[in-house]
């Protein structure tokens, strides 16, 4: 039996944690780190497809692609197929060979930019510097930061802008900082720089006394009597109520309505969503959310083949949302576990990676960090081949693009 391939999208972050763009790939079922000498050839026909289908444009919006491609790539007329304006074809290292520089000016005129791994120390550095647009350094080739910082020297007078991949501390993000980076792909914006203990917002202190609420399953009464305090909430539920994604004949009038229509267990949700966005829904979460929704649906569906019933799948949903929350909040996990009276289960994943929710984090996280996964996974009595967690990630990506 062949390999099977999943699409991947990875946000490619700037210096100030504004969303650029995102990274597209393809993953094949033998795993992340797969022993082939270019994983993405066998995965082009898969990223090709997926490049024109007509949900493609919605996935990555209006955002930058920085397309993982074969080197075969660039040797063949490419704007019959992908928007060259605002893309970066992303190839591996090349060889000094004939054609190639001629190559690299034929993707520029079809409004493409060129980028190139740089795979490791003693690499060409004039050859890449005369012919990329951007240069990606894969951090695990560098577990030793001079090694990157000698690797990197080299550049410093050419035009190409630098990309590190696999940033996933605060550590790493700082050190690629100072070394000039301007372009960033990894985990670490999921995580706390520091913890604070300065006065929430009104608006966050509002969404936590709602969350609140809402898990200790309190009545309409006492969530919409919260609600009228805070009229902007309110009027950001009717908005959604409102809106083609619910489809519904009739138009919401009143919050009473509002709040039944949406029901405690959706409004729990849209509540933790809220909470992961800036009072002026600012771009720096843009990148937060988006990696909030993907690890939530992806943790969705498999525990949908754990358990199914839908409490334990909402479950599932909630406990990857609030996994991203500690950046936002600049609180500890065991301070939002106690302020948000969350239920054990969900405490015991947050905290500790315990139990079927704990087990499930871990793996998406895993997976996220495209560290590589076991074959399989086992969880409760329910096997995983590495292969369903790429298509549960790929299906949501493609359910978050639909729903925006």
């Amino acid at each position: 039996m062949g390999e099977n391939h999943y699409l991947t999208r990875q946000p490619v972050l700037n210096v100030d944690w504004h969303l650029l763009g995102f990274s597209i790939g393809v993953q094949g079922d033998g795993g992340v780190g797969a022993d082939q000498p270019d994983p993405r050839l066998a995965g082009a026909r898969t990223l090709l497809t997926a490049i024109n289908s007509p949900g493609f444009a919605r996935m990555v919006g209006q955002r930058r692609i920085f397309a993982d491609l074969p080197r075969e790539f660039l040797y063949q007329e490419l704007d019959s197929f992908l928007n060259g304006a605002g893309s970066t074809l992303m190839l591996p290292q090349p060889d000094a060979e004939p054609g190639l520089e001629e190559a690299v000016r034929a993707r520029r005129a079809e409004s493409f930019q060129v980028g190139f791994e740089v795979s490791g120390p003693g690499v060409d550095s004039e050859l890449l510097g005369r012919t990329a647009d951007v240069l990606r350094f894969e951090l695990d080739r560098f577990p030793e930061p001079s090694t990157l910082t000698a690797t990197v020297s080299p550049f410093r007078s050419g035009g190409a802008a630098w990309l590190a991949n696999g940033v996933h501390t605060q550590e790493a993000f700082q050190r690629c900082r100072v070394l000039g980076f301007s372009m960033f792909q990894g985990s670490f914006f999921t995580k706390p720089t520091t913890f604070t203990s300065d006065v929430l917002s009104p608006r966050q202190l509002a969404l936590i006394e709602l969350f609140r609420k809402l898990s200790s399953e309190a009545d309409f009464a006492e969530v919409e009597a919260t609600f009228k305090k805070h009229p902007d909430l309110a009027a950001h539920l009717l908005e959604l109520l409102n809106s083609a994604a619910f489809r519904r004949q009739k138009p919401i009038h009143s919050l009473r309505q509002a709040l039944v229509g949406l029901g405690m267990r959706n409004l729990r949700r849209w509540v933790a969503l809220l909470l992961l966005t800036d009072e002026d829904g600012a771009e720096a979460q843009a990148a937060l959310l988006d990696e909030a929704l993907i690890r939530a649906r992806t943790m969705e569906l498999a525990a949908e083949r754990i358990q199914p019933a839908d409490w334990f799948a909402g479950s599932a949903f909630l406990t990857a949302i609030l996994s991203v929350l500690e950046p936002v909040l600049k609180r500890p996990v065991e301070q939002l576990v106690e302020d948000l009276n969350l239920d054990q289960p969900i405490a015991d994943a947050l905290a500790e990676r315990k139990g079927q929710l704990g087990e499930l984090l871990a793996t998406v996280e895993q997976l996220r960090d495209r560290r590589e996964l076991p074959g399989e996974v086992i969880i409760g009595e329910t096997r995983f081949r590495s292969g369903d967690w790429f298509g549960y990630e790929e299906q949501a990506a493609f359910d978050n693009a639909l729903a925006n």
